[in-house]
């Protein structure tokens, strides 16, 4: 007499909002890659849905070579002033990147199950994107108030989803996740800074000049304030950007910690994080091995939730070619 065979739960992935420290989630996809963990069910807040949207249609390893050859430099010619935008930010030149990495590719069209979060910066409603075309959606996703500029949807515009879900465990079980796997980037960073100073000075300096070339006021000392956040100064006294930052460093752990409570992951991935700052993207390096880490620690925690880790074999690969990006559709965690 036959037995009829138990259906494989779906396994999701939840990546959160932290601007640059998101690129922690590279670090954490691809761990639980090698440890033979697929989801079929990834979404993101913020940098997160940037990550996951990039996993979804097979350009992770492109946006891992992106980010670690991130300078301060290449950051600067990603800016385009343009305060009237409603941000300090336009955002045209990340929107060419986000279709080079992304495509035209719709969500529809995905071979994994995706959405992601934005806010209406109107009513302050959570939105979720789980359908349209895939750049334009993480363009919404990822648009900072004050930094990017918002995303007209309709009559409405629409923010940075992490405003109001930096771990999107809802969204994940709504696309039919029966085990979600969350990774906060938010925690223990009230009160961290930096301490990496090197540099610092001259990089300012030529960011500042770029962006204030032939600029009137106020964005000169907009652009001012932003070289300062971006790359740091020695603390002498609390000033504008510090009281910023701080105040949405603890509206932004208290909020993910409301959130996780009232939704509960299954397991629950926290990196190691304080040292990198709110918009140090350059630091990828340390971000996606925080990420790494992070998964080898939370092993025994996939064991409990039934998830057997079955680490791959990597082939031999004389030829120096990238085989270990196989496509994010195929399910092969092994759920006991």
């Amino acid at each position: 007499m036959s037995v009829k065979q138990r259906e494989k739960p779906a396994v999701g992935v939840a990546l959160g909002s932290g601007a640059a420290r998101g690129w922690a989630h590279i670090g954490v996809l691809q761990a639980l890659r090698k440890l033979g963990v697929e989801p079929s069910i990834v979404c993101g807040s913020s940098i997160g849905a940037l990550v996951g949207a990039a996993y979804a249609v097979d350009a992770d390893r492109q946006l891992e070579r992106l980010a670690r050859g991130l300078t301060r430099r290449d950051l600067i010619r990603l800016l385009d002033v343009r305060l009237s935008a409603g941000g300090l930010l336009g955002g045209e030149k990340l929107m060419r990147l986000l279709r080079d990495l992304l495509g035209d590719a719709t969500i529809e069209q995905l071979p994994i199950r995706f959405g992601t979060t934005a806010a209406n910066i109107r009513t302050g409603e959570e939105i979720w994107l789980e359908n349209g075309p895939l750049a334009e959606r993480i363009r919404a996703a990822i648009a900072f108030p004050g930094i990017l500029s918002p995303v007209a949807e309709g009559n409405e515009h629409l923010v940075d989803g992490g405003l109001v879900n930096p771990v999107p465990v809802s969204l994940c079980r709504a696309l039919g996740a029966d085990i979600v796997i969350a990774v906060n980037i938010n925690s223990n960073r009230i009160g961290r800074r930096s301490v990496r100073k090197e540099k610092r000075a001259k990089a300012r300096s030529d960011l500042v000049e770029r962006l204030s070339a032939d600029m009137p006021e106020p964005l000169r000392s907009q652009a001012t304030r932003l070289a300062q956040q971006l790359f740091g100064e020695p603390a002498r006294s609390i000033e504008f950007w510090d009281v910023l930052v701080s105040a949405l460093n603890i509206m932004q752990e208290e909020l993910t910690r409301s959130r996780l409570r009232e939704h509960m992951p299954d397991v629950l991935i926290e990196p190691g994080l304080h040292q990198i700052g709110l918009l140090e993207f350059h630091r990828a390096e340390e971000a996606i091995d925080c990420g790494e880490i992070a998964v080898e620690q939370a092993v025994p925690d996939l064991e409990a939730q039934g998830i057997r880790p079955n680490p791959r074999q990597q082939p031999s690969n004389p030829s120096g070619t990238d085989t270990t990006n196989e496509a994010p559709g195929q399910e092969t965690t092994a759920i006991s």
